[in-house]
């Protein structure tokens, strides 16, 4: 099969080849219309054209190479829809993304970029399966962008999901539907999302009224189903009176269901579970469907290639260096009104649906 050339799509688009050229290289924007360099990029996938990469690096002296810093992204089912966004956000701009699995410490992230510095790479994104603090080492290459973390030192432009906003969503269902006992179960170490979650508590709890939420906050080591499980017997043990748990992640959830179930407990007639990532396996998964948060992986990893490439081709005038994007609410049957309530689950529904459509 014969390769279209820019001289196919010019032809077929009805303008100068030249210009084929600069629409595709994303240098266009100010010498045609946009429907012009729509058409041209319509057709252009249409004939199953493709750059030479290798004659365009030669012209520009330099490749056209972004790197990736993985932190067990590709391993987390959920972080792998920001490396999927990445390679496509990429490829769209005519960019190769290398990929490279690293730890987070200083040695391992400074041999990798060593390894990116040999394939010439013009930029960099550092990307974690949850937001948390990147430990840079001493020297780090020019040109780098963060996805769902943030560095310990300097400062560049960084994607990471709203945490006080995308879990007060979910806090607000339990208020709306009239619980005062809640509890929350998250995780001990003080991640930024540990942080912004549990701030999100507080204020929930001043704002509905909650009883001692100071009382009712319960930290583990590792943030599991198995540490679900055991701390939610612990609650139910020491607060029968607990009528909502509101779990830092999925897993947890997951482990608070388990419990609930062998205590003979009904979800979510006597006590309301959300959950917060929106992992499909358990979320999705679990009867009742559990209410929970869905992390915008995806969209952190579009936006964040985008402003590298931008920054790489000298187009970047965004002052904005931190960008936090909001989480989606996803409402399954894991919440209801307590028992005993004057409230209908009717009237709570209208109230929690009313919520969202104002927010959104």
């Amino acid at each position: 099969m014969i390769q279209a050339t820019l001289a196919d799509v010019a032809k077929a688009t009805g303008v100068s080849v030249s210009l084929v050229s600069l629409v595709l290289a994303g240098k266009g924007a100010k010498r045609c219309s946009a429907a012009t360099e729509a058409k041209i990029r319509k057709v252009a996938k249409e004939l199953g054209y493709r750059t030479n990469r290798l004659a365009r690096s030669l012209k520009e002296q330099q490749t056209r190479t972004l790197g990736m810093l993985s932190i067990e992204v590709a391993t987390t089912p959920y972080a792998g829809q920001l490396l999927s966004a990445a390679q496509k956000t990429a490829r769209s701009h005519d960019y190769e993304l290398l990929f490279v699995e690293v730890e987070n410490n200083p040695k391992s992230i400074e041999e990798a970029f060593g390894l990116l510095a040999e394939h010439q790479v013009v930029g960099t994104l550092i990307a974690a399966y949850f937001h948390s603090e990147i430990k840079l080492p001493r020297l780090v290459p020019k040109n780098l962008v963060f996805a769902n973390c943030l560095p310990n030192k300097g400062s560049y432009p960084t994607f990471v999901p709203a945490e006080y906003s995308s879990f007060m969503q979910s806090l607000k269902m339990l208020g709306i539907a009239g619980h005062k006992n809640v509890a929350l179960i998250i995780d001990e170490f003080e991640y930024p999302a540990v942080k912004g979650r549990t701030k999100a508590f507080f204020d929930a709890a001043q704002n509905f009224g909650w009883v001692k939420p100071e009382e009712r906050i319960f930290r583990v080591p590792d943030a599991t189903s198995q540490h679900g499980y055991r701390t939610t017997l612990e609650i139910m043990l020491r607060n029968p009176d607990i009528t909502a748990i509101a779990c830092y992640n999925d897993p947890l959830a997951m482990g608070a269901y388990q419990a609930l179930l062998e205590l003979k407990i009904s979800i979510p007639d006597q006590v309301s579970i959300v959950g917060f990532d929106d992992l499909e396996l358990i979320s999705g998964g679990l009867r009742p469907g559990l209410t929970t948060v869905r992390l915008p992986h995806y969209q952190m990893g579009r936006e964040a290639v985008e402003r590298l490439i931008d920054i790489c081709e000298d187009r970047d005038e965004n002052p904005t260096k931190v960008v936090e994007i909001q989480g989606e609410l996803v409402v399954r049957d894991s919440v209801s009104v307590p028992r005993n309530s004057a409230t209908s689950n009717s009237s709570f529904r209208a109230s929690a649906q009313s919520n969202q459509e104002e927010e959104k």
